[in-house]
């Protein structure tokens, strides 16, 4: 059609150009061939673009070149935020897209600036990220085989796929929400704080050079350090305070308060909270709270807060770890006392939930009637304390009258001695203040002569 080829050449280059010039805005805008526009479109977040224009585009022209990008091996995201902002600056950067451009990137920190996702995965170079205290929910490390260094700590990070960063020597991954990992491709690692997380295992017996460790506040039942020789003298804060369920039940027909609750390699319990010394044969006996499959009282006080186990980790200088049984039920205590004070406690009784609690008074106070106790005690669904209510039963005789002076006592012996003076009551009626019912003689409401005349006959 054109049989001049310097227009034909011409028109193809002018195409081209108003091609470019229409993408701007809706793709990456080509300056080069390798060149990447920092627009919206590349760089989504604001203040993320705003930072790798002033930080990352050394001749800020706009465009990252090749040569820009693969010159970056380090990019502290961070830093360039407390830089930019001052170190207690509150903005955030939710999207770090761009991010992966800089594929010769070995060192990325970008903690707590406020990441709810992050895309690593381009990034092979990589060997050390710091992205802690974000909103983190995964992290994808496929495609980051030359991880040394890891810390994503204080995120909401669900699990970790590591088995082919088998570079890895320093994981920081505490305080997320991390259930389940597995480290065995991970030989190398020599640091791991894993702590406040949701685990119930954790095997490091192919973690052979691991010399620092923080696992606490997990749901481990057992732990075996016998393959970390290099972690030493660990104390218990750093292995301790495990916390797991378990259920307790009651046994009406011995009175055995148990908790079925299977440990592996039981002999490794060393102690329990509700270990307990008996007097056997006019000597002591002590008995293990955990007895190979269950843990076992007959006291009801000593499982309510839970039941604490420390367990041997296999590892010669190492403190043993704590786990709490935090125990739930479907039986309840129901504590008697006898007053509302709540300090002299008459007895307690265990109750099935939905029953009704009996109990019954081996004695009962000198000169008192039991009413009924403090609670309603049907369909008992909760522990309580409650109190007898008495009211006075006393056996009251007029002791003497001289002078116009009642003496009264208890004929029981509890040492009630009362006087009154008759002429203080001549006259009152049941429900005045000086009604006495004992000078009432004939029982007719009313204090009068009448009254007076039978207490003389009386004495």
């Amino acid at each position: 059609m054109f049989k001049n080829n310097k227009i034909k050449r011409y028109l193809s280059s002018l195409l081209a150009a108003i091609a470019v010039v229409c993408s701007i805005g809706v793709s990456m805008f080509a300056y080069g061939s390798d060149d990447i526009a920092i627009n919206s479109t590349n760089f989504k977040d604001d203040v993320w673009r705003g930072l790798v224009e002033e930080y990352l585009d050394p001749d800020g022209n706009g465009y990252l070149s090749l040569s820009e990008r693969s010159g970056v091996t380090l990019i502290d995201v961070s830093g360039f935020l407390e830089a930019k902002y001052g170190e207690s600056t509150y903005v955030e950067i939710a999207d770090l897209t761009g991010i992966e451009y800089f594929t010769a990137l070995k060192t990325l920190r970008v903690g707590g600036i406020g990441l709810e996702t992050l895309n690593v995965y381009p990034l092979v170079a990589l060997t050390s990220l710091t992205c802690q205290g974000n909103y983190l929910t995964s992290l994808n490390l496929l495609g980051n085989e030359e991880l040394v260094e890891l810390n994503c700590a204080a995120n909401h990070i669900k699990g970790l796929q590591l088995a082919l960063n088998t570079k890895l020597k320093k994981l920081v991954c505490h305080s997320n929400e991390i259930k389940s990992i597995d480290l065995s491709k991970n030989t190398l690692l020599e640091t791991l704080s894993i702590f406040q997380n949701e685990l119930s295992t954790l095997d490091l017996s192919n973690n052979t050079l691991l010399s620092s460790l923080n696992c606490s506040n997990n749901h481990l039942k057992t732990l075996d350090l016998s393959a970390n020789p290099l972690v030493g003298e660990i104390i218990e804060e750093a292995i301790g305070n495990q916390t797991v369920e378990a259920t307790a039940n009651y046994s009406a027909e011995d009175g055995s308060i148990y908790v079925d609750y299977a440990i592996p390699n039981p002999s490794r319990v060393v102690s329990t909270s509700i270990d307990s010394v008996e007097e056997v044969d006019g000597g002591t006996v002590f008995v293990k709270g955990y007895r190979g499959s269950s843990f076992v009282t007959y006291d009801p006080e000593a499982f309510l807060d839970g039941i604490i186990y420390y367990y041997d980790v296999n590892l010669e200088g190492a403190e043993n770890m704590s786990v709490r049984v935090n125990v739930t039920r479907d039986f309840f205590v129901v504590r008697y006392y006898d007053s509302a004070k709540l300090t002299n406690k008459l007895g307690e009784e265990i109750v099935n939930g939905g029953d009704s609690a009996v109990f019954e008074l081996e004695s009962i106070p000198q000169c008192k009637l039991f009413i009924q106790w403090s609670e309603n005690l049907s369909n008992i669904t909760e522990d309580i304390q409650t109190y007898a209510i008495w009211k006075d039963d006393h056996n009251i005789q007029v002791s003497s009258f001289e002078d116009g002076v009642v003496h009264i006592g208890c004929s029981k012996g509890c040492g009630l001695d009362e006087e009154y003076t008759f002429a203080d009551s001549m006259n009152a009626k049941t429900g005045d203040e000086t009604y006495v019912s004992v000078l009432d003689m004939n029982s007719d409401g009313i204090i009068n002569a009448k009254d007076f005349a039978m207490l003389i006959k009386a004495l």
